[in-house]
């Protein structure tokens, strides 16, 4: 069942224009404001993750995120809108924490590619000159004795 709205268990007893319907509109906008925080984490962890970085860590963190979403839904039914968010904002700033990891991953991920590609083109730099370098010291000089023995 939904956790509010005309559907949910609490307008059962309560109208929507009650302080108790309110106040549960108010927690389920909370508790779905961690659940997107979430997730959008989460898409970001895992990109950076399936890019080959290092992000064990922050996804770790986010296990106390989804620990925190799961009590702010035991605190509903304290039918307190303070009980619930507490977890939840202890909730967001750990989500917050971990998007912000995830975008430094990305632009790490982001330097690491510049620097391969800068190292590549110093590589092929290299190369062509010495074969440039090579194709000089091998090819027969016009002034040179054996040049015109042959």
């Amino acid at each position: 069942m939904p956790p509010a709205g005309p559907s949910s268990v609490c307008s059962q007893c309560h109208t929507e224009d009650t302080p108790e319907a309110r106040s549960g509109a108010e927690m389920a906008g909370l508790i779905r404001k961690l659940s997107d925080s979430i997730q959008a984490s989460d898409g970001i962890l895992e990109r950076a993750r399936r890019s080959g970085m290092e992000v064990s860590e922050a996804q770790l963190r986010e296990v106390d995120a989804k620990e925190n979403l799961i009590k702010s839904r035991l605190a509903v039914h304290a039918f307190n809108v303070q009980a619930v968010r507490k977890p939840v904002d202890a909730g967001l700033a750990i989500t917050a924490e971990t998007w912000r990891d995830g975008e430094n991953a990305l632009r790490e991920r982001d330097r690491r590619r510049i620097g391969l590609g800068v190292s590549l083109v110093a590589i092929m730099l290299t190369m062509s000159g010495l074969w440039i370098a090579i194709r000089t010291i091998e090819s027969p000089r016009k002034n040179s004795p054996d040049a015109k023995s042959t």
